[in-house]
């Protein structure tokens, strides 16, 4: 049985990475950070106000480097949804005020920033909590969801990001 999850251990490192920098007002909106998994489909949120960064393990695909040593490639993703207010609307229109709209994508811009640039000259963030994983890329899936503002009221954004872990 295995009892080590790269895949698992990647994901709740950049978690707790996101949660730093929260704390250290590194972003221009606090989200409110949580490893785990989305459960409904379509990514809808019901009722629920906060700004929220979900962290999930997305995919982890392997290779063996030898008989004794495998490569996992692994895929997390960190879903940034709101729901948007009343407040938050054009009151003449009721439409999404484009200022609310672009704070989110610059924090999914800011997001994913902070983890593709390291502190020294090589690509991506290194994990504090998870020293063997080694930054391999990072894309938004999408940048945010348009249909999400029409029919949902709702922004949604996902910055994927890819670590390799060598066991």
């Amino acid at each position: 049985m295995i009892e080590y999850s790269p895949a698992v251990n990647v994901a709740t490192a950049i978690a707790a990475e996101l949660t730093a920098a929260v704390a250290a007002e590194t972003f221009v909106l606090d989200p409110v950070v949580r490893r785990g998994y989305i459960q409904d489909r379509d990514l809808k949120l019901e009722n629920i106000a906060a700004l929220r960064a979900d962290v999930q393990v997305a995919e982890c695909d392997s290779e063996p480097l030898s008989r004794k040593i495998m490569l996992y490639h692994c895929r997390t993703d960190i879903c940034i949804r709101e729901k948007f207010e009343q407040s938050e609307r054009e009151s003449s229109s009721g439409e999404i005020k484009t200022s609310e709209i672009d704070n989110r994508l610059i924090l999914v811009q800011q997001i994913h920033d902070f983890l593709a640039r390291a502190d020294d000259d090589s690509p991506g963030r290194r994990l504090d909590d998870m020293a063997d994983a080694v930054f391999e890329e990072i894309e938004f899936r999408p940048f945010y969801f348009p249909q999400h503002l029409r029919e949902n009221g709702q922004f949604t954004g996902i910055v994927s990001v890819v670590y390799g872990v060598r066991i």
